[in-house]
């Protein structure tokens, strides 16, 4: 009888778990882009005004490959 509890309780606990990691990886990965984010602008801030085109053309492209999944 207790066993049927105690598999109850552990179902349970595993939703909980499951809740608490999905929330503990999104907030690391929004974390993280906004880590990366913020270093790739403090790296391009170090370059001259004429390089910065070539940097930022490419990442942006890159970016809307990444949004729209057409990558090879």
């Amino acid at each position: 009888m207790f066993s049927f509890f105690e598999g109850i309780v552990a179902f349970i606990t595993t939703l909980v778990n499951f809740v608490i990691n999905l929330v503990e990886i999104l907030v690391f990965i929004l974390l993280a882009i906004f880590r990366s984010v913020t270093w790739l602008f403090g790296c391009i801030s170090y370059l001259p005004p004429f390089l910065v085109a070539f940097v930022v053309v490419p990442v942006a492209i890159a970016i809307i490959f990444q949004v729209i999944n057409k990558g090879s």
